[in-house]
């Protein structure tokens, strides 16, 4: 907690180099730039450990980790946050929120959310907020135990003059474990939900801070993520060939237990997500724009409608960035769902982007002008609306379109 491990690593690192004029000078350059960042007014836009990390990640497009850019987390956590039923000065109120990320990478989700808290929180006590966002309000889960420890070291970063003494941030296995059986990192809390909880085996996580022990999993009053996403053929890639296979039958096996097909490894993470939510639960999620068209991915598509009021798709048509993660050039889009209540079910707001934000203060801005629906005075993009039965059955192409205006013309053509 006293980010004694990152002192080892970069202390070992130094007295590993050759003491030689080449090296101390390099070393002095690390260390100006390093100074320059942390004092550059632009830093905050930036996830430098994030990008670093996501591009020197060997097994990032077989295990399809996705690196979610601060614009993209800005956006997200403002809307997930948007008009949430929360007396913002009462501190119980605030500290009794649950958040979650199940597959956490090296955290931008979880700080941008934390981010949000500190700067709405008007409790009068910011450091009591931040230990308890520390200690209780935060989860995170990632099968890549550097990234869970660089979540960590972030998240403490935001609050460097507070003490905590925990975190609820777990490295899992994927992989075949200690014992030989194949092992999903977080996709295993599937098995106490579905037709394999008569005999549930405790799923076991080492805790940022603790030794390997059962993991705690509250009810979440929030999820925020960018789940991994990769084809069948390409999933696990790093792995041989017996151990994709003890992988796919174990995806199998625990995907039957649930209320849709085995079709993509990310289909688990959003049943993952709505199965923990509380009954007001609210889900913000990075996916690729192919899930809106896909016709193996119908049954999510209208699962997702079923369970949730889909409140905003974004989805960008800025043709320098087509996409909200770091480490990708794929079609990508953002969702904000809500736990459907009795009632009518408005219709779901598209937004489709001409100009993706770049910086952490314009997605903020173009969060601004969606929650106020004056994204087109502000040039943004475009608002269109998918009426709920629409969205009820999986028919979510309209999204495809540039305008709803022509989506319509080619239903009549169709």
């Amino acid at each position: 907690m006293d980010y004694k491990h990152i002192l080892e690593w970069s202390c070992a690192i130094l007295r590993a180099l050759p003491q030689s004029p080449n090296s101390n000078a390099a070393v002095k350059i690390i260390a100006a730039a390093a100074v320059n960042i942390q004092s550059a007014s632009g830093q905050q836009h930036h996830d430098l450990v994030g990008i670093t990390f996501c591009q020197s990640v060997e097994t990032a497009k077989s295990d399809g980790s996705m690196y979610t850019t601060i614009p993209a987390a800005t956006l997200l956590s403002t809307l997930l946050f948007a008009d949430l039923d929360l007396d913002w000065t009462n501190l119980q109120q605030v500290t009794r929120l649950r958040i979650v990320d199940f597959a956490c990478g090296t955290g931008t989700l979880l700080i941008a959310a934390a981010n949000y808290i500190l700067q709405h929180q008007q409790t009068g006590q910011p450091d009591k907020v931040a230990q308890a966002l520390l200690e209780q309000m935060l989860y995170g889960f990632d099968v890549n135990n550097r990234a869970v420890f660089q979540t960590a070291t972030g998240l403490g970063m935001m609050a460097p003059s507070v003490a905590f003494h925990k975190m609820h941030l777990y490295s899992l296995t994927l992989g075949l474990d200690q014992r030989g059986r194949a092992k999903l990192g977080a996709l295993e809390l599937l098995e106490e939900l579905g037709q394999l909880s008569l005999n549930p085996r405790p799923l076991t996580g080492t805790r940022i801070d603790a030794q390997p022990a059962p993991i705690e999993v509250d009810k979440f009053d929030l999820a925020i993520m960018n789940p991994p996403y990769t084809g069948n053929s390409k999933r696990h890639h790093q792995f041989s060939k017996k151990i994709k296979d003890e992988l796919h039958w174990r995806e199998q096996e625990l995907y039957d237990g649930t209320d849709i097909q085995h079709t993509t490894n990310y289909g688990g993470f959003v049943v993952l997500a709505e199965k923990h939510l509380t009954a007001t639960g609210r889900v913000a999620v990075v996916l690729p724009t192919a899930f809106t068209t896909g016709a193996s991915l119908l049954g999510l598509r209208i699962y997702l409608a079923k369970k949730f009021h889909i409140q905003y798709i974004i989805i960008s048509y800025d043709p320098q960035r087509i996409f909200h993660s770091g480490n990708t050039t794929v079609g990508e889009m953002l969702l904000v769902l809500k736990r459907k209540r009795n009632g009518r079910t408005p219709p779901t707001q598209v937004i489709k982007l001409t100009t993706n934000p770049d910086k952490a203060s314009d997605a903020a801005a173009c969060a601004s002008s969606i929650l106020h629906r004056d994204v087109e005075k502000h040039q943004w993009g475009i608002i269109d609306r998918i009426s709920p039965q629409q969205m009820a059955a999986g028919n979510w192409i309209a999204v495809q379109f540039t305008s709803n205006q022509l989506y319509q013309i080619a239903a009549t053509k169709l």
